[in-house]
């Protein structure tokens, strides 16, 4: 049987858009406002924090450090753009599946590890250190990376389905009476309109 090319892709925007739906759903703060496919794949503006968050999804590939680096490196050059106006108040985060070969990442890695496993790169034959690139001092790394957050340990595709439709819609929405309801009815609905949200060309025009 013929492999389907995009079936990785197509499965990756969906457990994306899953992943979403937990975002606000677990969100117990009614001031929160969230951006799909704003700086990150899901940005969550909470009051004077902002975080903002990117999925990977690779249940048949073994992790190594290119498979997050290019997230890294556009979350870092984002942070460049807030230095100047002093906001500290910011998160990153990386919510990734992997087959395996998590234990490549260590916990809690220090600002070397950082800079040559996920802030460096080779193209052309030409070494490429992007914190140089970027001008910035240890100090700014080190704010950098303290405000980095990488789970490889997130949940399977089925896995953070069922999670949505057998306890977070049940729990969280009183008129959701049954998992069948959530099934049928509600987890269709709230994947419609993170969708329909995802595609438009303005950020600010969402559906009614």
């Amino acid at each position: 049987m013929t492999k389907r090319s995009a079936n990785e892709s197509i499965k990756g925007y969906s457990y994306q858009f899953d992943h979403t739906i937990v975002q606000i759903l677990e969100c117990n703060n009614p001031e929160t406002e969230f951006v799909i496919e704003g700086i990150e794949d899901v940005d969550v503006l909470k009051g004077n924090l902002s975080t903002f968050v990117q999925c990977k999804y690779y249940e048949g590939t073994d992790y190594n450090h290119s498979k997050i680096k290019p997230a890294v490196i556009s979350m870092l050059k984002h942070f460049r753009t807030l230095i100047n106006g002093g906001n500290s108040s910011v998160q990153y985060k990386i919510y990734g599946h992997f087959k395996e070969g998590q234990e490549k990442l260590p916990n809690d890695f220090n600002l070397d590890f950082l800079k040559r496993s996920l802030l460096t790169y080779v193209k052309d034959g030409t070494t490429h250190k992007v914190y140089n690139q970027l001008g910035l001092t240890d100090i700014q790394l080190e704010q950098f990376n303290s405000s980095l957050d990488i789970d490889l340990y997130a949940r399977t595709y089925d896995e953070q389905r069922a999670y949505i439709i057998n306890n977070l819609l049940l729990h969280k929405i009183p008129s959701c009476m049954n998992r069948e309801d959530s099934q049928l009815f509600f987890y269709p609905s709230a994947a419609t309109v993170i969708q329909a949200i995802a595609i438009r060309k303005n950020i600010g025009n969402c559906p009614a």
